[in-house]
């Protein structure tokens, strides 16, 4: 994972929380210049399997970047250097703010990721005119043109890299992305990548993420660089078979206003194969469950009623094949008319857990650290009030029993 001193009790109540799920594996934490020593002095004391590198010293230090060049790592971009960097052949990589349901590390018995080397699960699907699906404009403000994603498949230096142009296979022509149907494909929260038979992708990675970053945004954040360093190299890969989900949102009341458009942190389920297989929602990914000041003080007017702390994230969009909103939401957060089922059990409890995590370490005490508190059992449902029929009464009532 990355971190910063910003993010740095999300990134400890993670790393508990995997611990606290049987997770085992060693964990690296990356960072560019801005975890301070006591930040470092107290991820080590915290957990003995873990190693911090702060990237841009050893990029610096090496003379493969500038300072001014490691500056711009500050930021979503560290994420890709850090897969480049690791040296664990087969890595899981986490958001700091994803909630966890599971331990990721049996996502490694998954049938796609073995076959393929790589899992990755997608966005939301967002029809806008920016990043991969951009194209331009005429003089009378009308799209014309093909999409950037296509324009640069076919203008990609394939050469530099000892590839050859490919005609893209069917699936990857019927993916939203191609299809000039979302700008946003790829979600980077968790992606699991085995190394191994990965070397051309990891090459062309490094040239996105040092060199066509700052010719052409390509992307919101880091996040599509990880699928198209592999499609760029014809390296197998493989997503999630369901689309994103979303859980509801408290503050914006969904359930109340709007029960089938659900408009809060991004959600992925279990991504088996079998589709007769019971839905298992995987984690979710917002810092808004965890934070009870999930966002920039000096930003209040930019503020939305779904990006505040959510107490309760009682539903989830149902599991299902990537899809289309039905429509534009009140917010681009928003699966318009796409359903919501109630959420899986397991998640209060560990949703409990890493909020009691994440208080601890932000108000300074270690010891509730050290403990996988349990939840213990949760109150009895409260039956919601019978709603009073509120439709007048009909003309031809009788009047003797009106």
């Amino acid at each position: 994972m990355c971190l910063h001193d910003g993010i740095l009790e999300l990134g400890i109540s993670l790393i508990r929380e995997l611990r606290c799920l049987g997770n085992k594996d060693p964990i690296e934490v990356h960072h560019c210049h801005d975890l301070t020593r006591p930040s470092v002095d107290l991820l080590f004391g915290l957990d003995d399997n873990i190693q911090v590198i702060d990237l841009c010293e050893r990029y610096v230090i090496k003379n493969v970047f500038s300072d001014d060049m490691a500056k711009t790592f500050q930021s979503y971009w560290i994420k890709p250097l850090a897969v480049h960097f690791t040296s664990f052949e087969e890595l899981i990589f986490l958001d700091a703010d994803a909630v966890l349901l599971k331990d990721p590390a049996t996502l490694r018995n998954n049938e796609g990721y073995k076959k393929n080397g790589t899992l990755f699960f997608y966005d939301r699907v967002i029809n806008t005119n920016q990043y991969l699906n951009k194209r331009n404009t005429n003089a009378k403000g009308d799209l014309e043109g093909p999409i950037y994603l296509h324009k640069w498949l076919k203008d990609f230096d394939y050469q530099r890299f000892k590839l050859e142009y490919a005609d893209p296979l069917p699936a990857f022509k019927n993916s939203f992305a191609y299809r000039g149907k979302t700008a946003h494909e790829q979600d980077s929260s968790m992606l699991l990548i085995n190394k191994r038979n990965a070397e051309k992708a990891m090459n062309v990675l490094w040239y996105l993420i040092t060199e066509h970053r700052f010719i052409y945004e390509f992307s919101w954040g880091d996040k599509e660089a990880f699928w198209l360093s592999y499609e760029f190299s014809h390296t197998p890969y493989f997503f999630s078979p369901w689309g994103a989900s979303v859980v509801s949102t408290t503050p914006n009341k969904d359930m109340e206003r709007h029960p089938d458009t659900l408009c809060g942190s991004l959600a992925h389920f279990d991504p088996t194969l079998d589709a007769s297989a019971p839905p298992e929602l995987l984690y979710v990914n917002g810092r808004s469950l965890v934070d009870p000041v999930p966002f920039r003080l000096h930003k209040l007017k930019l503020l939305q009623p779904n990006l505040v702390f959510n107490m309760l994230p009682t539903h989830v969009t149902p599991r299902q094949k990537r899809r289309a909103p039905s429509g534009k939401g009140e917010w681009p957060e928003c699966m318009t008319g796409m359903g919501s089922t109630p959420a899986s059990p397991q998640l209060m409890p560990y949703l409990y857990r890493r909020r009691q995590h994440f208080q601890a370490i932000s108000m300074g005490f270690i010891e509730p650290l050290l403990e996988c508190v349990n939840a213990g059992e949760s109150l009895p449902v409260i039956p919601e009030p019978i709603k009073k029929d509120t439709a007048p009464p009909s003309k031809n009532v009788d009047k003797q029993t009106a």
